[in-house]
């Protein structure tokens, strides 16, 4: 993937990709001292002023755990 993108990514000046295979994630809005910095549904955020976490959901499936 990344011979595919490296240039086009360097010269958007992206600071980060992240890549994967995953059906579900969560994300949060900019959050400071359990309060959000900036951003709301109607006012997306840009430039955050603060850290966005993001949390991925891998936990295995029923049918793939053993028994």
């Amino acid at each position: 993937m990344r011979y595919f993108v490296e240039d086009t990514l360097y010269d958007a000046g992206v600071d980060v990709f992240i890549a994967g295979h995953e059906h579900f994630y969560e994300r949060s809005w900019p959050i400071y001292d359990s309060k959000v910095c900036n951003g709301s549904y109607d006012h997306p955020y840009t430039e955050p002023n603060a850290p966005v976490h993001i949390i991925t959901g891998s936990a295995v499936s029923q049918s793939l755990a053993s028994t």
